[in-house]
């Protein structure tokens, strides 16, 4: 696996929750990888439609509609749509230290 890239997103340091406007229809192009990756922040996402693989800390799961994973902060995560069904999702990023 490739060296895990590090962000910080601190878009407003004065709010808890940002959700993330995605194109619609929210969906992702086939076989797109984004990671590996470290975020500082937490990331809930649900996939609304089509499927792909959530790998966290080395361990791969697949997603499909109507499944919801959290992204915690400090963990390497790499997301991967699916080639032929890629999936839909809506995202919502918690910051806060409480």
């Amino acid at each position: 696996m490739a060296e895990p890239k590090y962000i910080d997103r601190n878009i407003n340091k004065y709010a808890d929750i940002h959700i993330c406007p995605l194109p619609n229809p929210n969906r992702m192009f086939p076989g797109y990888c984004n990671g590996p990756l470290v975020r500082d922040i937490f990331v809930m996402q649900f996939c609304t439609e089509g499927k792909g693989i959530l790998t966290s800390d080395g361990i791969d799961f697949e997603i499909g509609p109507g499944m919801c994973f959290v992204e915690f902060p400090n963990t390497v995560i790499c997301e991967k749509t699916d080639e032929f069904d890629p999936w839909a999702k809506l995202r919502v990023n918690m910051y806060g230290s409480d």
